[in-house]
């Protein structure tokens, strides 16, 4: 349902869908496909102007990354 919400309202469910998607894959342990979701899901927040969807979406990387043991990243999204 999400994937039709956002075909027809990119704008608005766009960084919503990346973010599912990145949970999504995350639980499932695909971790190279959860890390890229996540990362359009911070793009498509910044672009769309979703100030506070941009920050879900960064403190949510942010513990993914730390859990993957990906110090690096943590404290450039969490910054």
């Amino acid at each position: 349902k999400m994937e039709v919400w956002t075909a027809e309202s990119v704008w608005n469910f766009e960084n919503k869908l990346f973010l599912l998607q990145a949970e999504r894959y995350y639980a499932f342990g695909e971790m190279d496909h959860a890390a890229e979701k996540y990362k359009l899901a911070q793009e498509s927040s910044k672009k769309h102007r979703f100030l506070h969807e941009e920050a879900l979406a960064c403190e949510l990387a942010a513990n993914f990354h730390e859990k993957a043991g990906n110090v690096k990243f943590v404290a450039e999204l969490i910054d």
